[in-house]
Parts: C-alpha cells; structure tokens; sequence
C-alpha cells in the first residue's frame, strides 16, 4: 500500500495513502497513523438541486457541525473531495481551528490533487483535510466498502454517528452501510433529495418507495432533524448522542451505571402501569357490553314476551333506548380518554426507548409503530383501540334502529298496513 504527503497551496499537508481492493480497516489506520478517536463522525450525502437559501442555511448547519468537530477533537470520515458537503465542512474544520483527523475516501482516479492528476473532468480534492484513502474503482460509489471498513474499525471502541444531507444513489449506499454497521443516522429534512424521502418515510407521510428504503426505515437506527430547528439544536443532539451515550457513561463511572439502571427501573414500571392502564380499559368495555346486553335483552321481552301492544309498547321501550344511548355515550368518552391515556404513554415509552440511557435496547414500540403505524397507509393501520372506540357507535347505531323501526312498525300495525303482532299464550 502507498502512502505519500499532499502539500496543498495553503500549506496543508494531508497524509494519503493508496488502498488496494479488499484492504482492511486495521491496515488503513495504521498506514495513516491514526490516533485512537474520541468520537466518530460520518457525513454522507451533497448538496444537488437546492437552492441559494437552502443552501446557506446548510452553511450555516455545517459550520456548526465543523465548530463541534474542532471543540470535541471529532474524526471525520467524508467523501474528500471540493464540493457541496465536504467542501462546507473542510472551509468551516479550517475557520474553527481543526486538528483532530477530517479523513476523505475517494476512487483515485476520479480526483486530482497538487502534483497529482490534473485533468478538467477530474474533481480537486478538498484542501483542508488531514488524511485521503484513494481507492480503486472508475465510478462514485466504489469507494463505499473501504470508507465503512475504516468507519468500523475506528468506531469499534468510540461512539459514532452518521449525518445524511441531501444526497442520491451513492448516499443510500452508504445509509445502508451505516444499517448495517448498527450505527445512528440524523436525516436532515429539508436538504432535499434522499434526506426528504427517508425522512417523510420515517414520519408516515409516505409509503417506501423501495425495499432499500424500506429496510433503512425498518432495520436503521434514524433520527429526523428539521434543518428549520438551526443549528445549535442540531448541534446539541449531535453532542448527545456522541458523547453522553448509556454505554460510554457506563465504563466511566459508577455513578453513571446506576444511573442508567435507574432509567431502565423506571422504563420497567411505566410499562407495566401502561398496561394496567391498558387492563382497565378492558373492563369497562366489558362492563359496557354487559349493560347494553341487558338492555337489548329486556328491549327484547318487552317487543316478544310482554304482551304490550301498540303505542303502549313504544312509551315502554323508549325510555330503554335513551337509556342505552345515554349510557353509549359515556362508554365511548370513556374510551377516547383511555385512548388518549394510552397513545401518550407508548409516545412516551418510543422516546424513552431512544434515549441514551436505554441505548442498544431493541426498540420493541418504536419497531411496532414504524411498522403498523407510521408505514402503514391511514385504512390498514392495525390498532384494536381504532377498532374498540367504534363498539359505543354500533350500540347508538342499533338503538336508534330499534327505536325508528318500532315507532313505523307500530303506526303502520295502526294504519291497518301491517296486522297487529300475534301474542303466543
């Protein structure tokens, strides 16, 4: 493998080396002589099709990012070259006094660089970066297995985490790697392009429009920003998640492990009193049910058995059907209110689930949401609360029913349309 020193014009010295087909995360390191990371990051994704306000607002995102990335000494891993993303990043890494590793992965022979290549069609590798890997391939894209090799052998003992800005074919590539690696993705919504279409997917606006998609939605690990919060929101969350993860806490102190015993204590309980909520829900549909059944069936007697005729037998039984439309009525409040009780706490337990605290966790509300909820379309979304708030209006449906058709069979019995009801002794 060949390792040589670009000098760019600004006097930036960037140590790079070439990497044969199928080398290893572990040798890259080395020849690059990379020190152990603090905290790995990963930016995917370019800037195509957007506009100048979007794209200085992404700027200004960037920059941000770039400011964390000096502050907290974060190892970078990008696309390398001057353009869009990695452009942004490497002008911000220089402005915020950069020193920690901002490592391009590129195919070698689609760049060129100072003493290098220089051809027109050729892209310039972006100056203010540390380290190149230049790997083998003629197309974008052949790249993405030796960027992830490195990624992972970076992040085997460091929190990483992956950002995704606007980006196409190659980008979901790469989402899929960091899938797959079981790494976190923040989907900036509104950079356009594959940010937008995984982030409305993951927020039920639309369906999948593919199975890659579909698996990044079910099997990843993402976290949609709306680029609109700016960028100290987005900077707080990249922090949290680098740096106070459940995991990384633990190995420092103590204190942190039983803190983040505690967190889990208290998951443990707001599960099982959500589905003591859930029980009591049960039995008042079930108390519900048994007092409509009564009063259907004394509705019942009174039509067959009583031997009442006439209007006499509607002043009998329409005290019965306000009674049970009244009673209906409470039965469907109550369950609109059990129903509301219930969607906040699976709110709450999906958000609990992605804390840091239960990081690692398998996620069980948050996978049954995306998968019958959020992914679903609006008609075949699963949900026997959907289904058990309707019972009340059934009840009210057939009441009422009861109650007109007595009244018209009655005055037609009256009418001479219809003969009167035969009364078995």
């Amino acid at each position: 493998m060949e390792v040589m020193t670009i000098v760019f014009p600004d006097g930036n010295r960037a140590r790079t080396v070439y990497t044969p087909i199928g080398v290893t995360g572990a040798t890259i390191v080395e020849a690059l002589e990379l020190p152990r990371p603090e905290a790995v990051l990963l930016l995917n994704g370019g800037a195509s099709e957007m506009s100048s306000a979007e794209m200085d607002q992404l700027h200004d995102l960037l920059w941000a990012i770039a400011r964390l990335i000096a502050r907290e000494s974060i190892t970078v891993i990008d696309g390398g070259t001057r353009t869009g993303v990695m452009q942004m990043i490497g002008e911000g890494y220089a402005a915020a006094g950069g020193k920690s590793p901002l490592i391009g992965v590129c195919p070698a022979a689609l760049v060129s660089w100072p003493g290098g290549p220089t051809d027109d069609h050729l892209t310039p590798l972006e100056p203010h970066h540390t380290h190149f890997v230049l790997t083998p391939g003629h197309h974008w894209g052949a790249e993405t297995e030796t960027m992830f090799a490195l990624a992972a052998t970076l992040s085997a003992n460091a929190p990483s985490l992956a950002i995704l800005v606007n980006g196409g074919s190659i980008a979901l590539q790469e989402i899929l790697s960091n899938v797959r690696q079981k790494r976190e993705t923040i989907v900036l919504r509104g950079s356009g392009r594959l940010a937008d279409i995984i982030a409305a997917t993951v927020r039920g606006d639309i369906d999948p429009p593919d199975d890659e998609i579909a698996t990044i939605v079910r099997d990843g690990h993402i976290t949609v920003f709306d680029i609109a919060r700016g960028s100290d929101a987005l900077v707080t969350l990249i922090r949290e998640r680098l740096f106070q993860q459940p995991i990384a806490q633990a190995l420092r102190t103590n204190e942190n492990k039983m803190s983040t015993f505690n967190k889990f204590e208290e998951y443990k309980l707001f599960i099982e009193d959500t589905a003591r909520l859930s029980e009591r829900r049960q039995t008042v549909t079930n108390t519900y049910i048994t007092v409509n059944s009564a009063l259907l069936g004394l509705i019942t007697f009174l039509v067959k058995d009583a031997g009442l005729t006439d209007w006499w037998l509607v002043a009998a039984i329409m005290p019965l059907i306000a009674a049970g439309i009244i009673v209906c009525s409470f039965w469907y409040r109550l369950l609109a209110t059990y129903r509301q009780l219930l969607n906040f706490r699976f709110e709450q337990l999906e958000k609990m689930e992605q804390s840091e605290a239960l990081r690692g966790c398998h996620e069980m509300y948050n996978l049954e949401a995306q998968r019958f909820f959020r992914n679903a379309p609006p008609n075949r979304r699963i949900g026997f609360s959907r289904i058990e708030v309707r019972l009340p209006l059934l009840f009210i449906a057939l009441y009422a029913l009861t109650g007109i058709g007595l009244a018209v069979a009655t005055w037609m019995v009256g009418q001479g349309l219809l003969p009167p009801p035969v009364i078995q002794p």
